[in-house]
């Protein structure tokens, strides 16, 4: 038997040399998807690689938050109580970026929230919180 009788794509029996370009041009649809693939995951991680290195320059660049500010996002319950409940420690933290704007942010070992404005950070603090 010659090999074009075991052949068949679709339930419909066809030459070798038809299996054969079929074949190569399938590879080569893989090939090209295999590219797109990769090509989109390197995109992927050089975004995330630029976001962290944006997250450690806002905690390299930390200022020191007026008493005032202090005193709002406690109040608002925006505290982490690392050194017990009597002992509270404000959640929120002051940072400039490399551009000189200044930003509230606050965050845990999995997420990250930077507001414009002192109110923005304690309306964000509310989802940080939840990811402790």
């Amino acid at each position: 038997m010659k090999l074009s009788e075991y052949l068949y794509e679709d339930e419909e029996y066809i030459d070798e040399q038809e299996w054969i370009d079929n074949a190569k041009r399938r590879a080569k649809i893989d090939v090209k998807m295999a590219i797109k693939t990769a090509e989109s995951i390197i995109n992927e991680e050089r975004m995330l690689m630029e976001k962290k290195n944006n997250v450690q320059t806002l905690k390299d660049n930390k200022i020191k938050m007026s008493e005032e500010e202090r005193k709002k996002a406690m109040d608002s319950g925006c505290v982490w109580h690392w050194n017990g409940p009597e002992k509270p420690v404000c959640a929120i933290w002051k940072t400039k970026d490399s551009k000189g704007k200044i930003y509230y942010c606050s965050n845990t070992h999995r997420a990250f929230a930077k507001s414009s404005t002192l109110k923005g950070a304690i309306k964000k603090f509310k989802f940080i919180k939840t990811t402790s």
